[in-house]
C-alpha cells in the first residue's frame, strides 16, 4: 500500500495525481500520522534506559523492558471497553503503535512526569530532552 505524508503542497499534488489515475476498486483513507519511528526509538532507549540504570525491582529482580513497557501503557494509555463476538464485554488498551504522534508526544510526556517524580529516574528527562525536542517537531 502507498502512503503519501501531507507535508507539503508538492505531496499533496501527488497525492491528487495517485487518487485520479487510482482504478475505480482501489480506495483513499486520509488519517492521522501514527507515531514515526523515531518516536517509538526514542521511547524504547528510555525503556531501556530504565532497565538497565535503575533500581526499579520486582521480586529483588529488574524489571524488564515489557514490564516498564507494560506498566507505562495500563498506567497513560486510555481504557475503552469493546465488545466481543459473543456479546461479552472488556477491557483494552490502546497499543502504541495506534497512537497518532500528538498522542505519543502526550504519552512520553506523562511518562517524563513519571520519572521526574521517582528519585531513581529524575535524570531521565533531563538526559532526553534534547531528543525529545527534536520528535515534538514532528
Amino acid at each position: 500500500m502507498n502512503q503519501i505524508l501531507l507535508n507539503s503542497k508538492e505531496a499533496k499534488k501527488t497525492a491528487i495525481q495517485a487518487i485520479q489515475s487510482a482504478p475505480n476498486t482501489h480506495i483513499c483513507i486520509i488519517k492521522n500520522r501514527n507515531r514515526t519511528a523515531e518516536q517509538n526509538s526514542l521511547y524504547w532507549k528510555i525503556i531501556q534506559d530504565i532497565c538497565e540504570e535503575s533500581t526499579l525491582r520486582y521480586e529483588d529482580k529488574k524489571c524488564t523492558k515489557d514490564q516498564i513497557h507494560l506498566y507505562f501503557a495500563l498506567s497513560f494509555l486510555e481504557p475503552k471497553e469493546i465488545t466481543l463476538f459473543d456479546g461479552s464485554k472488556t477491557i483494552k488498551r490502546k497499543s502504541t503503535t495506534e497512537l497518532s504522534t500528538k498522542e505519543f508526544i502526550n504519552y512520553l510526556e506523562a511518562i517524563f512526569v513519571f520519572c521526574s517524580e521517582m528519585p531513581q529516574l529524575q535524570y531521565i528527562p533531563e538526559k532526553y530532552s534534547g531528543s525529545y525536542e527534536q520528535i515534538r517537531k514532528v
